[in-house]
């Protein structure tokens, strides 16, 4: 999961980000985007060529629901 973070003003700039990454749900901060098919490079590429502004980001580790038998 990658975070993107925004100021207050432009979380509504990420909207766009949700129709071309399925999957990406819009926080109080900014958008938390699923690194299924593309890689943070791509992600923060696609917020340059869309003139979203991003304050910062970081990748989030992926928790999984399940825990291992055993």
């Amino acid at each position: 999961m990658l975070r993107l973070q925004g100021s207050a003003s432009d979380i509504v700039t990420f909207e766009p980000l949700k129709v071309r990454f399925p999957g990406a749900r819009l926080t109080p901060v900014g958008v938390d985007v699923p690194l299924d098919s593309q890689g943070p490079e791509e992600i923060l590429a696609a917020c340059c060529a869309e003139g979203v502004r991003v304050l910062g980001s970081v990748v989030l580790p992926a928790f999984n629901d399940e825990l291992p038998d055993g």
